[in-house]
């Protein structure tokens, strides 16, 4: 979330007005968002078969945003990390 990499990252977005805001809470009045350890017991329960069934629903919903299919959908799987090299465009975002 917000670009935070680890379970544990997002300890300070638990109290973020902006954060709290817009997930529909109040920033004084409604409950903390979920804490690092409940995040990382989230993380690391979903098994493949629920990663596969997530798959299929990401992949039918992209294709339903279709009025026709493509044949082909590229995916970009560069981590943000990733050192960029030569001359790319927009090399100076990546690590």
């Amino acid at each position: 979330m917000a670009g935070y990499e680890a379970a544990h990252d997002a300890h300070p977005l638990r109290e973020a007005p902006i954060v709290t805001l817009r997930l529909d809470r109040l920033p004084e009045t409604g409950a903390s968002l979920a804490s690092p350890p409940t995040l990382a017991r989230c993380a690391n329960r979903v098994s493949r078969p629920a990663l596969y069934r997530l798959a299929r629903v990401v992949r039918d919903h992209c294709l339903a945003s279709y009025a026709k299919p493509p044949q082909v959908i590229g995916l970009d799987g560069e981590a943000p990390e990733a050192r960029g090299h030569g001359q790319q465009a927009q090399a100076r975002y990546a690590g």
